[in-house]
C-alpha cells in the first residue's frame, strides 16, 4: 500500500525542513518546494495526498499558487491548508484551502491537522483551523500549573 504524500511549499528552509522531519518521523513521505511556482510544479508532477503552504512566498504567492491548483482540474481535488504567521484579511476559503495552521504550531498540531485531512475513506473537512500561538499558551499554561503557579 502507498503511503501517503505530503507536499509541504514553504519558502524558509527551516520551516520545510521541520515539518518535513515532524512528518517524516510520522511515517509520512514528504516532497517539498520553496515558492508558489515549484509547489505548482510538485503537485502536478506528484499529485500529493495533502499540501501544507505558506502564503507569504516568491515568484507565486501561496493564494495564487492554491487558486491555480483549485482550477486544474487535474490537482483541484488535493486538500490545501495555509500554514502562516501572516495576518489574513481576506476569506482564504476562496482561494481553495480548507484549512489554516497559525505559526508558530506545535509538531502534534501539525501531525493532527494531517491525519484530520488525510484520513482514508473521510472527505477533507470543510474548514480546519488551528492557531498555534493559542496552542501554545494552552501549553505553557498546563505547564504553570503543573509547576505549582510560580517559581520559589
Amino acid at each position: 500500500m502507498a503511503r501517503t504524500l505530503i507536499l509541504v511549499a514553504d519558502d524558509n528552509p527551516d520551516s520545510r525542513a521541520i515539518m518535513g522531519l515532524i512528518l517524516e518521523h510520522r511515517g509520512y513521505d514528504v516532497s517539498t518546494a520553496a515558492d508558489g511556482e515549484e509547489a505548482i510544479r510538485e503537485a502536478r508532477e506528484r499529485h500529493p495526498d495533502l499540501i501544507l503552504m505558506d502564503l507569504q512566498m516568491p515568484r507565486l504567492s501561496g493564494l495564487e499558487a492554491a487558486l491555480a491548483l483549485k482550477e486544474d482540474v487535474s490537482t483541484s481535488d488535493i486538500p490545501i491548508l495555509a500554514v502562516t504567521a501572516a495576518t489574513i484579511d481576506e476569506d482564504i476559503r476562496e482561494h481553495g484551502f480548507c484549512g489554516l495552521l497559525r505559526k508558530p504550531v506545535l509538531p502534534r498540531h501539525i501531525v493532527s491537522a494531517v491525519e484530520v485531512c488525510c484520513s482514508r475513506g473521510s472527505p477533507a473537512p470543510e474548514w480546519l483551523e488551528v492557531d498555534g500561538l493559542l496552542a501554545i499558551d494552552e501549553a505553557l499554561s498546563v505547564e504553570t500549573s503543573r509547576d505549582g503557579g510560580g517559581s520559589t
